[in-house]
């Protein structure tokens, strides 16, 4: 009984996958946007690990924040936000980045599941 179950599960398992498509293709990218901000440490209320109290609670206190960077790049009406200090670095506001674009797309009815772009 237990493997005429198991076998039924593994046949249903089997017919009900999709079959993914991946494509990949070059695109640019244009910086349009760039911030920073730089690490504070800041007396106020939050939550985190209180010596006084033993344990995390809400508290006042010094609560350190780093260090920001983001990056907006535009490629073909799409946003994408890097929170990346490399890219930040690199390049500056206005240029143009050589980017990959990956598109995974369902066979059965051609939609498109998700978009990756990614830095060469």
């Amino acid at each position: 009984m237990k493997n005429k179950i198991f076998l039924l599960i593994l046949l249903l398992s089997l017919i009900s996958c999709d079959k993914v498509i991946t494509k990949q293709s070059n695109v640019k990218g244009v910086i349009t946007e760039k911030y920073h901000k730089d690490a504070e440490d800041k007396f106020e209320y939050f939550y985190g690990y209180s010596m006084m109290k033993g344990g995390f609670c809400f508290h006042w206190g010094i609560n350190h924040h780093e260090e920001e960077f983001s990056t907006t790049i535009v490629v073909n009406d799409y946003r994408e936000v890097n929170g990346y200090s490399d890219i930040y670095q690199k390049y500056d506001k206005g240029d143009s980045i050589n980017m990959i674009q990956q598109i995974r797309i369902r066979e059965k009815d051609k939609k498109i599941l998700d978009t990756l772009y990614s830095i060469r």
